[in-house]
């Protein structure tokens, strides 16, 4: 006999659930879920059906199981299998309620056999109640091909959505004459993001679609900021109809969005009479009235500074997270999405006002200098530096010619890049002048390079010698001797980012450097006591970073950190505290102070990198990659070998002075270019080192050769330096290999010709 108890249960969960709206009603006598088969196909008359063996199969097996089972609604389920999607996604919706996995692992097996399309797929996600999925992709109970499905039907409403046949469908409902079919059309495109954006903006331009451009452009501005600046975007683009088809659908939208872009187009010299009084009388239809010029050039001066002010301030904050950007390419022919970061948004932002306000007529040459600033500081943070040389980037100027070819206007394009503290601007523009003098445009200004080889920034110095070695001046000039010092400096950058760690605890300092070391292959150098550490910072110029590891005995951390920040040589450099005790004092100047940063010391090297990625992230230019380092570390070089190896030409370079930092950096150099440097340069140490090139027998004949040669100029401008011991040494070394060497014979032989020449015991060699 049955339980009472049992039955009267039952029964209360029938009468329960037929109280149930019709829709979710499992015990309806036609369909157990209420929803009526879709006719034919998947989901249709193919289940439950004799046409549909998965289906007979499906029916057969669940007569079985109905057997056994006791739950009603599980019962049903066997009964009367689902048909449709809809079906599917109730079905799955009660067997999760009631907790049966079984029931609910085989309605996925069923949904894979039936391989929905995506379209399914999104319907079947958009089901009222189908918030069961989001649990259903980590449910345990399920095998992972079925959680992969739950995920792929979670997705579905999106891919969907930013599909390219989707989003072309729904575009071409807007030209319905139903205006709930517009008006649907316009929220499924909201659907697809920024994807449906890219496609809306490029019908918008090119015009082909029966859509008229005002419903394209309002529902681009409806998709809120990122859409409003794509339209923004599209306003300013060198492509004249493109431009028109913009500005006249734009002009026709309600709100002050568009007002410095259309207000900016108005007076556009780039754009013809004609049109700028159309868009005008598009304008006065809306309007009250249309701005004058002077109200115009007022308005983009102050959105100008509004969004510049917006930029420094975005700038310090140096955001992870990530924004769409609508880029404009060099020529302004076409719009990029790209991803940015927040501050280089507002950047862009710039960018398309500082354009604006260069083509007004009363604009003048301050506002060009600003917009070269803006367009080359957009330019170094969004090219990747990999892809295009600095002196290409620098040869894509956007200003007029009469501007572009004089001296003078890129100098004040370099003084107000420094002004607003954008460095890759400033580095760019020394580029645009290397490149100008070298196409013979105007005569290099090198007293200006020179005062930039001095600058506490890294990057200027690197730029301004690349550019004075580039232009290769034949005349004496203020800035060789520091030419020469910042040359010595790029060298080392092949070695690796260097640091200085400052603290009294060795020990410290020893875990940052290796974890230093391991992770950047940086070089450390160290200082132990306040004095020291102010000695290396205001003579090695070479220092990207500093750490201070611990506090030291002669100055207060907070004292320290002030007389680092506003040295020459610390001012522009990131600083990170790792000292474990901090006052609050000291904890309140690191986070106002703008270049510091607070970390902490662990045996994780993970932990450091951490804050080094700070330290990187409070620079205005990315740290210097492992290409530009190379690059800067060529030039360089090449520099030095130039003016060491020819001192009749480069007599004005004091490379005297630097001959013993010169002669310690050639582990570098390439044998040749060594040998070069050391034909140059009039000591006894630089003969030494080529008569060995030249008697070491580990080196080809050919490097063996180019030192003695070398050694022949040497001697020649210079004289004999080395001592009579260094010369029985040469002969002892000759006699030794030559019998068997027949290189040694060559090379060692030449050497001994020339102090035997130069002695006056026989004539002079002739090299070739």
């Amino acid at each position: 006999m049955q339980n009472p108890k049992v039955l009267v249960a039952a029964t209360c969960v029938v009468l329960a659930l037929s109280s149930i709206a019709w829709s979710q009603n499992p015990f309806d006598e036609n369909n157990p879920f209420a929803v009526e088969p879709m006719p034919g196909g998947i989901g249709g008359q193919g289940f439950g059906t004799a046409e549909s063996t998965t289906s007979t199969q499906a029916v057969a097996s669940a007569d079985v199981a109905a057997t056994k089972e006791t739950n009603p609604l599980v019962k049903r389920l066997h009964e009367s299998p689902p048909s449709s999607v809809e079906d599917f996604a109730n079905a799955v919706t009660w067997m999760v309620r009631i907790h049966r996995w079984d029931e609910v692992g085989r309605l996925f097996e069923d949904i894979q056999k039936a391989n929905f399309s995506l379209e399914k797929k999104a319907e079947m996600a958009r089901v009222p109640g189908a918030l069961w999925l989001r649990t259903l992709a980590d449910e345990s109970e399920l095998t992972p091909d079925q959680q992969t499905l739950a995920r792929e039907i979670i997705a579905a409403p999106g891919q969907l959505a930013r599909s390219a046949e989707h989003i072309r469908q729904q575009i071409a409902k807007l030209s319905s004459a139903v205006p709930s079919e517009r008006r649907l059309a316009q929220f499924r495109l909201q659907d697809g993001g920024v994807t449906a954006i890219e496609t809306l903006v490029q019908h918008l331009l090119t015009g082909d679609t029966q859509a008229a451009p005002i419903m394209l452009s309002a529902t681009i501005a409806e998709m809120g900021p990122v859409g409003v600046e794509a339209l923004e975007a599209a306003c300013v683009l060198s492509e004249t109809r493109q431009v028109e088809r913009a500005l006249l659908s734009v002009a026709q939208l309600p709100g002050a969005s568009f007002h410095s872009t259309l207000g900016g187009n108005l007076f556009n010299v780039a754009l013809s009479d004609d049109f700028r009084r159309t868009l005008a009388d598009a304008l006065q239809q809306r309007h009250s009235h249309v701005p004058n010029e002077e109200s115009v050039r007022q308005h983009l001066a102050k959105a100008f500074a509004s969004q510049l002010s917006e930029y420094q301030r975005l700038r310090g904050q140096r955001s992870q997270l990530l924004d769409t950007v609508w880029h404009l390419d060099r020529n302004r022919s076409q719009i990029e999405r790209v991803s940015a970061l927040p501050e280089n948004r507002v950047l862009e932002r710039l960018h398309r006002l500082g354009y604006l306000k260069s083509r007004q007529p009363s604009a003048g040459r301050t506002d060009w200098v600003e917009h070269a600033v803006v367009s080359l500081q957009r330019d170094f943070q969004f090219t990747p530096q990999e892809s295009l040389s600095r002196l290409e980037l620098a040869q894509q100027s956007t200003v007029p010619e009469e501007l572009s070819t004089d001296a003078g206007f890129w100098q004040e394009v370099v003084n107000q890049a420094d002004l607003w503290q954008m460095h890759g601007a400033a580095s760019l523009g020394l580029a645009r002048i290397e490149s100008a003098v070298m196409a013979g445009q105007f005569l290099a200004p090198l007293d200006f390079l020179s005062d930039r080889l001095v600058d506490a920034r890294p990057i200027i110095r690197y730029s301004a010698l690349t550019a004075i070695h580039r232009i290769d001046p034949s005349y004496d000039f203020a800035g060789t001797e520091n030419a020469i010092r910042t040359a010595l400096e790029m060298l080392s950058l092949g070695d690796g980012p260097r640091a200085l760690f400052i603290g009294a605890d060795e020990t410290r300092q020893n875990v940052a450097a290796t974890q230093f070391s391991q992770l950047y292959n940086g070089t450390p150098q160290f200082a132990y006591s306040a004095r020291s550490a102010m000695g290396i910072v205001n003579k090695s110029e070479a220092l990207e970073l500093i750490f201070i590891t611990d506090r030291v005995s002669d100055m207060a951390v907070f004292e320290l950190m002030q007389r680092l920040r506003g040295s020459r040589g610390g001012k522009a450099l990131p600083i990170a505290v790792l000292a474990d005790e901090l006052y609050e004092h000291e904890r309140s100047l690191i986070r106002s102070e703008t270049g510091i940063v607070l970390g902490v010391l662990t045996s994780d090297s993970a932990q450091l990198k951490t804050v080094v990625d700070a330290m990187y992230q409070q620079l205005d230019t990315p740290p210097l990659s492992s290409l530009d380092r190379a690059r800067f570390a060529m030039d360089a070089g090449s520099f030095l070998t130039r003016i060491a190896g020819d001192r009749k030409q480069y007599h004005f370079y004091p490379v005297e002075l630097w001959q013993q930092q010169l002669v310690s950096s050639l582990s570098s150099f390439r044998i040749n270019d060594k040998c070069v440097v050391l034909s140059g340069v009039g000591t006894a140490e630089c003969q030494r080192q080529l008569i060995e090139i030249a008697g070491d027998t580990q080196l080809v004949e050919l490097d063996r050769m180019a030192a003695a040669k070398a050694f022949h100029k040497n001697v020649q401008e210079a004289g004999t330096l080395i001592s009579l011991s260094d010369i029985k040494l040469t002969y002892d070394r000759y006699n030794e290999l030559g019998p068997t060497d027949p290189a040694t014979v060559k090379a060692l032989g030449l050497v001994l010709d020339v102090l035997e020449a130069q002695s006056g015991k026989r004539t002079w060699p002739v090299v070739k």
